[in-house]
């Protein structure tokens, strides 16, 4: 009978700490399955560092005392197009540019008179972009807009008039 308590004993001494590892390992490895787990969940969440292309005219126009002649020989085709839709005959180019920024990242082109436009994407989905549009045009307030746009289609965007009558314009294009 001691034989069997004496063996019992030994039994457990050796077999306990092994069980008590087991459960330790089985712990951690739970542990580092459920945070793998959450980051692979975080990466999804994650916004992606998308850069999106600006390209942007700035164009001023104005009402010529010539009927229905209409001034747009610097202006893209696409441009031509939808000066049909404004009651205006003379198209100027004043400033282009263009720039690949990030989401919520602006882009500023400044034009003649201290005047400026900024447009800052704020966010990029299914092919639409939306994006805040601020006019700054000397001897007026700060005009400002959020927009939803194409990507790839081009858009003109009005601006303030001056104070003879002209409008400032856009020509946006953003991939």
């Amino acid at each position: 009978m001691k034989n069997k308590l004496l063996i019992f004993i030994i039994f457990c001494l050796i077999a306990m700490p092994t069980v008590g590892i087991a459960n330790k390992n089985a712990a951690t490895t739970a542990t580092v399955k459920k945070e793998k787990e959450n980051k692979r969940v975080a990466n999804l969440t994650k916004p992606k560092k998308i850069k999106l292309s600006i390209s942007a005219r700035i164009l001023f126009a104005s009402k010529t005392t010539q009927k229905n002649k209409k001034s747009t020989s610097r202006l893209k085709k696409s441009e031509k197009e939808l000066t049909g839709y404004l009651d205006y005959n003379d198209y100027k180019l004043i400033k282009s540019g263009s720039k690949t920024v990030k989401l919520k990242k602006s882009f500023k082109i400044r034009f003649s008179q201290g005047g400026s436009v900024k447009i800052t994407p704020q966010s990029y989905e299914n092919g639409r972009i939306r994006a805040k549009v601020v006019w700054h045009v000397p001897g007026k307030s700060a005009w400002s807009t959020t927009l939803n746009f194409k990507k790839g289609k081009r858009s003109i965007i009005s601006g303030p008039k001056d104070k003879n009558g002209g409008m400032y314009l856009m020509s946006l294009e953003i991939n």
